[in-house]
């Protein structure tokens, strides 16, 4: 059979050999599994590195870098995979504003992704406020969010 071993180098991260392939799992928050992330791998030769995860992570998934493994044989150039498996942490839990949000984010209404939409216009520019806007500012935005009508609710009079 095959011999199976474990590296671990000085950065913490443990690689595990398989074959000439080198496994590791690293873990990723909630946010950086949906948005993505830089993983930085310590290899066995001193080099490190940064291995961007652009794919959105679900359980099971596993990056593969190519050529970034142990040489196949003494005699050949050939290299295995570096395969990345995932560990998703998950917040313990939500705040209100935050369920609102990824109700709004991950049940996006159709106009929303028009650039043109007025919707989509507000809310680029809510997520986008300074921290230290001015209260004259503010109140601006404040006046233009009571201006808003629901679409179940009939509109002011005129």
């Amino acid at each position: 059979g095959e011999v199976i071993f474990t590296v671990k180098v000085e950065g913490g991260g443990v690689l595990r050999a398989e074959g000439s392939d080198l496994r590791m799992t690293h873990r990723l928050t909630l946010y950086e599994a949906l948005t993505g992330a830089i993983v930085e791998a310590e290899m066995p030769d001193g080099r490190r590195l940064h291995v961007a995860v652009e794919e959105v992570v679900h359980p099971g998934f596993v990056k593969v870098v190519k050529g970034e493994g142990l040489r196949r044989d003494a005699d050949s150039a050939a290299r295995g995979d570096l395969l990345i498996s995932f560990d998703i942490k998950f917040p313990a839990r939500l705040s209100g504003i935050q369920r609102e949000l990824l109700d709004v984010a991950l049940r996006l209404p159709a106009d929303l992704e028009q650039p043109a939409s007025l919707q989509r216009q507000l809310l680029h520019a809510a997520i986008h406020l300074p921290p230290n806007l001015a209260k004259t500012e503010q109140d601006k935005v404040h006046a233009v969010t009571q201006l808003l009508v629901r679409r179940d609710e009939p509109p002011p009079p005129e």
